[in-house]
This record gives structure tokens, sequence and C-alpha cells, in this order.
């Protein structure tokens, strides 16, 4: 079938038409992605400075953020680590959350608290006066303040009047004078309400030189208040005197348990070691002692009598200068011991009342 020119043609000019408006389109739309790339937005400099701020933070705190988990978790763990017999480390790691936090209540609360359920009742009462005066509490916590606070007035007043017979007593000149004056009175602070019995009973054992009095001075004092001062170490210490290991170990190991680092108790079980014929595992529990406090009461004599009995001469020359070099002289039973004029048991035991 054929078309007529005529419409070809018109079809053609329609066509021709067609492409020129497309084209045209094309060209406009050219232009506007053209000009798209040239549209910058005219954002305002507070503005950039605040992302930039945002930007920073985020940074910083991706940096801080392991040291602030590792806080929560100090604070978190602080319980279940003294059970595991952490407690000087766990005080530790407490005093220096209180002073990196200052205003955390709920830190300061855990200090207190873990402070005052291990006998660090001193730290415990600093801690209260730097920071937690002054806070706002809730009432339960207010009553709380109220009741710890309450007893380290006791404890303290009780120091205080067991350091005013010690002073006063110090004007004897001859020793026994001064530690029979000290007893007494102290024997007479027992008929006051007022004081901290645990603590008195402490003292009393410490300056009484029968061994089986001191026992029963120590015990009124641990059945008291078992975290009074190192009471466990000092019933060791007297048991082990008394030649009953069995209970002195008792005692030991429970402040062990407490306190992995307690010096003064791995002394007192580096001596029942050594008096048993262990001398290796003595060394081992005196070197321990020696590490976490060289200055404890005896610990660098009993750790200088541990290595000349396992044979290591020249550690326990160089322990025996740090001695001499600290208090001028070595006491007259001790070198005995170490020229071998005392035995062991001799040096470490009371004989009077070794058979009870």
């Amino acid at each position: 079938m054929e078309v007529p020119n005529n419409l070809i043609g018109e079809n053609n000019q329609n066509t021709n038409e067609a492409m020129n408006e497309q084209s045209s389109d094309n060209s406009m739309a050219e232009t506007a992605c053209d000009s798209a790339n040239d549209i910058k937005l005219k954002v305002p400099l507070p503005v950039i400075l605040f992302l930039g701020t945002i930007i920073i933070v985020s940074v910083i705190s991706l940096i801080k953020f392991p040291g602030i988990l590792k806080d929560y978790r100090t604070f978190k763990t602080a319980k279940e680590r003294v059970e595991y017999g952490e407690t000087s480390q766990v005080l530790n790691d407490l005093h220096i959350l209180t002073e990196k936090y200052p205003e955390s209540l709920p830190i300061i609360i855990r200090t207190i608290e873990q402070s005052l359920e291990n006998g660090y009742y001193e730290y415990a009462a600093y801690v209260h006066d730097t920071y937690m005066v002054g806070k706002k509490l809730t009432n339960a916590e207010y009553q709380w303040v109220e009741t710890y606070t309450s007893w380290l007035d006791k404890y303290f007043y009780t120091t205080d009047q067991v350091n005013a017979i010690i002073n006063q007593a110090l004007d004897y000149s001859d020793e026994e004078t001064i530690r029979q004056e000290i007893i007494y009175n102290l024997i007479g602070l027992l008929f006051d309400e007022n004081i901290n019995h645990a603590v008195v009973n402490y003292f009393l054992g410490l300056y009484e030189y029968n061994t089986e009095y001191a026992i029963n001075y120590f015990m009124d004092c641990y059945r008291d208040d078992p975290e009074c001062y190192d009471v466990r170490v000092q019933l060791g210490n007297r048991y082990r005197r008394a030649g009953d290991y069995e209970n002195a170990l008792l005692y030991i190991y429970e402040a062990l348990a407490k306190d992995k680092r307690d010096a003064g108790a791995l002394r007192a079980l580096s001596i029942i070691h050594m008096l048993k014929g262990d001398f290796a595992e003595g060394l081992k529990a005196a070197q321990e002692a020696y590490n976490y406090n060289p200055d404890g009461n005896y610990i660098r004599e009993t750790y200088m009598i541990a290595l000349n009995f396992n044979g290591n001469n020249k550690e326990a020359e160089a322990i025996k200068n740090e001695i001499i070099e600290l208090n001028g002289q070595l006491d007259l039973d001790t070198l005995s011991l170490l020229n071998g004029d005392l035995t062991l048991e001799e040096y470490y035991l009371d004989w009077e009342v070794y058979a009870w």
C-alpha cells in the first residue's frame, strides 16, 4: 500500500520536530548537571566546629573507653576479689578510683564499705572525711553513714585512750614497770561501755608476756572483732609459741584467705614450716613476706634465718647487712641462732607453756 506523499512529508516533519525537542531536552539536562556540580552549600562555621568537636570527642572516648571499662570492672568485682584473698590490692585499687572519681558516690560508698568490712578503719575514716562529707544522700544512705561514724567515733576514742595510757607509762624507766603499768590501766578500760573492747584486748595481748594469758586476750579480741588489726596473725604466733601448730595454722591460713599478701601471716607460716623441718617451704613463705613488705615486724630477720637454714649464706649475709644498716645490730638471740648456739625450737617456742 502506498502512503501519500503529503503524509510522508508530514510524518518526516513531525519526526524532525520530535528529534529537535529531544536534543533540546538533552542539552538542558547536561546544562543542569553541570550547574549542580558547581553548587556548594554554605554551611555556617559554628556548625562545622560543632561537627568537628563531636568527631574529636568520639575519638577521645574511643581512646579512653578501655580505661573506663577497667575502672568499672574494678568497682564491680571488689567484693568478689576480696573473697579470693585480694583484700589489700582491692583497697589500693579502690583508693585510686576514689581519687580519680571524687564525685562518684557509689565508688565512695564501696570504698568505705570494703574498708570497714576488712578492718581498715583508719582509711574508712579518711575517705569519709575527704570525700563523703557534703554529699547528698538518700535516707537509707544517711542512716548507714550515721551508724558507721558512730562506730568509728568509739573506735578512735578507744585508740586515743590506749595511746594515752602507753605514753603515760613511758615516764617510767624500767621496761617491766612500763609493761605492768600499761596492762593494769588497759584492764581498767574494759569496765567502760564507751570503749571498744576488741582494741583494748588486742593491746593487752601485745603487752602480755605470758603466752597463755596473751592467747586469752587475743581470743577475746577475735570474738568481738576478727578484723581488729592483725589479731589472726597474733593468735597464730602465740599458738606456735605454745607448740600448738594445729591452732596456729588455723588462724594463719584464715589470715591468708583474707589477704594473700599478708606479710605477717606469711612470716608466721614460714616459721612453722621451718619448725616442722620443711626449710624449702619456709624459705618460700619468708621470701614472699619480704617481697610484699620487707619493713614489716621481723620480716627481714625471718627471711635471713630461712636463707641461712637453706644454705643460702651469701643472700643471708646481704639481708643481715640490711638489718644492721636499719637497726644498728642483731639481737643476741638471733646471733646465737645463726651461730648454732640456739636451736629453732629454743628460738621460736615458749618452753614454759609448750606442754599445755
